[in-house]
């Protein structure tokens, strides 16, 4: 049992390491997310603007042919000055007008431009994509917005159509912003969630043989007690029985001292029983977690403690995994109250609602601070951990809440059925 400990202890510091950096790993993650958004959203609203903008000022350069000159000045103004790639299509994919972003990009001076198609810079495959996404422009009347990528960099693209004043579509522009650094960054944060997701998957795997491992490790104890010890004790009491039986009239100091090692083994014998049940309680196994738990209250009752159980709607039998895991979390709550609460009574209610079954375990103890109820729930004893992943395991959540003066209260719900 020592060396079990120092695993177990071992082991919860390991967890808490794990924890915190869990803890600190989603929440950088949660903070880079919360930023890419953010980025997003500036992008977004940029490029809604250009686009506003851009369709305005193209507008206006249709209407308006006796400003022209003054439109056109706006337009340079606008998407000469910009990073992105701007450029105005026909019907059949040629090239109306580029920005010098784009022109550059293909080593293009302005002159060079009319009467070049969108097939001649891009891969077959690509080609065809683009112009299907453009024929739908010219067919809707309405704007698109896609993703693609284009020699490893990565581009959000959005077709927006320009109309004559009958409403049809004259030509399309295309913006193009580039959104390669918001991709990788993407990338990453789903590396490192497949990453946290794998080390939760080993994290619930090692809680779910810490548990085994204890619950093993009751059973043989629970058997050594009862197999080996209980009957050697028993052998014993009945050779001490014997020999009193045999000297009861020839030696009277003697036979008092093999009455009282009569008496001290009964009570060894007893003890053993208690600790062996307390180990692996056989009338879990046989009768069910509501009978368990008035079992171990009227226990309770014995030592002076009064209880209060009360259950609604609890099935006699369910997952015998389910009973076991709410009969420790009451059991080991029940024992902190012993050691810890100085009180004098406990509550225990078992009530199913709807599709749960809920335990909760209260006393009228000492209690605790808020603040410590925070340090008891981040890093408190082993039991403690122990609960909280056993009602983890099977889907469920634990919470503990107390004051100073008005004792404890805790309460764990978990599903009856498997999700």
């Amino acid at each position: 049992m020592e060396q079990l400990t120092k695993e177990l202890q071992a082991y919860q510091r390991r967890l808490e390491a794990q924890n915190e950096a869990l803890r600190k790993s989603k929440l950088a993650l949660a903070e880079a997310r919360e930023a890419l958004k953010d980025r997003i959203r500036e992008r977004t609203r940029e490029l809604e603007a250009t686009n506003r903008q851009l369709k305005e000022i193209v507008r206006e350069k249709i209407q308006m042919a006796d400003s022209l000159s003054i439109s056109e000045t706006r337009y340079r103004s606008l998407v000469e000055s910009t990073d992105d790639f701007i450029y105005l299509l026909n019907e059949e994919g040629a090239y109306l007008f580029m920005n010098n972003r784009t022109r550059s990009y293909y080593n293009l001076l302005p002159k060079e431009v009319p009467g070049r198609y969108y097939s001649e810079f891009h891969a077959k495959k690509q080609t065809a994509v683009f112009m299907e996404r453009l024929k739908q422009v010219f067919e809707r009347g309405t704007s698109i917005r896609q993703e693609h990528q284009q020699n490893g960099r990565y581009f959000l693209r959005t077709l927006s159509p320009v109309k004559n004043k009958d409403g049809t579509v004259r030509s399309v522009t295309v913006v193009s912003k580039e959104i390669t650094e918001e991709t990788r960054l993407h990338a990453d944060l789903s590396k490192i969630n497949e990453q946290l997701w794998e080390e939760q998957s080993r994290r619930i795997m090692l809680s779910r043989r810490l548990i085994n491992l204890l619950e093993e490790d009751r059973r043989r104890i629970a058997g050594d007690l009862h197999d080996q010890v209980g009957q050697r004790l028993t052998s014993l009491k009945l050779n001490l029985e014997q020999v009193h039986s045999e000297i009861r009239d020839q030696n009277g100091p003697l036979c008092a001292k093999i009455d009282e090692a009569i008496g001290k083994t009964s009570h060894v014998l007893n003890d053993i029983k208690n600790i062996s049940r307390e180990l692996r309680p056989a009338i879990l196994d046989s009768f069910g977690l509501v009978r368990s738990l008035s079992r171990l209250l009227k226990e309770l009752e014995q030592k002076g403690i009064r209880t209060h159980f009360f259950q609604k709607g609890v099935p006699e039998r369910f997952d015998p995994e389910k009973e076991l895991a709410l009969y420790r979390i009451a059991q080991e709550a029940i024992q902190n109250i012993m050691k810890h609460a100085n009180a004098s009574e406990i509550h225990v209610n078992l009530v199913k609602e709807k599709d749960n079954i809920c335990l909760s375990v209260e006393d009228n103890g000492i209690g605790f601070t808020p603040r410590i109820v925070n340090q008891v729930a981040e890093k408190g004893p082993l039991g403690l951990l122990i609960m909280r992943e056993r009602a983890f395991q099977l889907k469920g959540e634990l919470t503990l809440e107390s004051a100073a003066g008005r004792g404890t209260h805790l309460s764990v719900e978990i599903p009856l059925q498997n999700i």
